[in-house]
């Protein structure tokens, strides 16, 4: 349509800041932490994600960071669900590294992206492990390191739990099939 040769064209997805490389993690505790970052649309569907929570049997805690016109519907969601959650508002580079050390697992559930989502670069570069709902853009980066789901939050729900379970018994990363640590997976480095 351009008459562009598909030989010269060449895919160049977001980068992240070399600082995310440097995020260790605090040990896990009692209560599960569970962190969200984007923006707070309808497209980003974080309702899930607090809907998920609601069904959640173990102890957790629910962080969500970002800034966007669905912020106060999503607390309210949060309040009638019964799901305590912190929203904390937009992050500067340092602050989100912080919220990356301090968390267990990252979470997203989007309902489509319209590219490479930063905040999934920024969790995989920092180590932190990823359960994503199954939509392309998340799809190839989480496949090999994560786990995919199905953008529901009974499915969600189900796959944060096993997890937890998965990361208390043998230690986050050290035994699900599912996540492998950065630096043996290759995707940045």
């Amino acid at each position: 349509h351009y008459r562009v040769p598909a030989h010269v064209i060449h895919v160049i997805p977001n980068a992240v800041g070399d600082a995310f490389f440097a995020t260790s993690h605090e040990a896990p505790r009692e209560t599960f932490r569970l962190l969200s970052i984007g923006r707070l649309t309808n497209q980003k569907r974080v309702d899930r994600i607090i809907d998920a929570c609601a069904l959640l049997t173990i102890p957790y805690s629910l962080t969500i960071a970002g800034y966007g016109e669905e912020r106060a519907k999503l607390e309210e969601c949060a309040r009638r669900a019964g799901v305590i959650a912190t929203f904390v508002g937009p992050q500067d580079d340092t602050q989100m590294r912080e919220l990356h050390r301090m968390h267990d697992v990252f979470l997203i559930s989007s309902e489509r992206e319209g590219g490479t989502p930063l905040s999934v670069l920024e969790a995989c570069a920092g180590g932190l492990p990823i359960i994503a709902g199954d939509v392309p853009g998340v799809r190839e980066l989480v496949a090999t390191h994560g786990i995919l789901t199905s953008p529901t939050p009974k499915e969600f729900a189900a796959d944060i739990e096993s997890f937890t379970v998965s990361s208390r018994v043998n230690g986050v990363h050290d035994d699900d099939p599912r996540l492998i640590e950065p630096e043996r997976r290759g995707l940045f480095g």
